[in-house]
């Protein structure tokens, strides 16, 4: 009798592993995918199901990698994106102070990768702004991977102006009645402005918009 024994080799396991990059901004399509293979017995063969690796949307991508002696493993790589950046006005102010402008925008941004910058058609860089004149105002906003929106024009309004005529009494022609009276009056009609018109009478103790008892002058 003769015996002996023969030994029966495999390869090491065929393993996969994968490496990613998300989409920059949402809605692009610069994410990557790539695998790391070792183990089975080389060369290998990839199939993506015609996916562009090197251009990759938001989304779910199946792989297959085969060795040369047939032998499989499947997986599936995630690329992710960031929610889309978006600038929504969270208030805003008309001019009501037609001598100094007070106007006022105040947006909220959101998305993105965060690290925001600002661009006004004002050449302001703040977030919110403030001591506006009248106008239309509008804003592009950067994150910090350049992902870039624009918003507005958002008005900022100022008040009408005021507009006053004056009419005085009239006997015969003349505003007062005799030599020597003080029986003139005057009355403003205003109109426009914001709020409640105010008189001020430089030579006569009055805030109303009718002084009596006048004489001449």
């Amino acid at each position: 009798v003769d015996s002996g024994s023969v030994v029966i080799n495999e390869p090491n396991v065929l393993s996969v592993s994968s490496s990613t990059t998300d989409v920059s901004c949402n809605g692009g399509n610069d994410g990557t995918a790539a695998l790391t293979i070792s183990g089975g017995i080389s060369p290998y063969s990839i199939d993506w199901f015609g996916a562009d690796t090197m251009a990759l949307y938001a989304g779910t991508y199946p792989y297959t990698v085969t060795d040369d002696n047939g032998c499989v493993d499947s997986g599936s790589v995630v690329i992710n994106e960031p929610n889309v950046l978006s600038v929504i006005l969270t208030s805003s102010t008309n001019v009501t102070d037609c001598a100094n402008p007070d106007g006022s925008i105040n947006i909220t941004v959101s998305g993105g990768n965060g690290g925001y910058t600002f661009s006004w058609n004002n050449g302001s860089n703040s977030e919110d702004l403030n001591n506006l004149a009248a106008g239309n105002y509008s804003v592009t906003v950067n994150d910090i991977l350049n992902c870039n929106t624009s918003f507005g024009p958002i008005n900022i309004t100022t008040p009408t102006p005021i507009n006053w005529t004056t009419n005085t009494t009239n006997y015969n022609g003349y505003n007062i009645s005799c030599y020597g009276g003080n029986n003139g009056e005057i009355y403003v009609e205003a109109s426009g402005g914001i709020g409640t018109i105010t008189y001020s009478w430089p030579s006569i103790v009055s805030t109303n918009d009718t002084v009596t008892n006048l004489s001449a002058g």
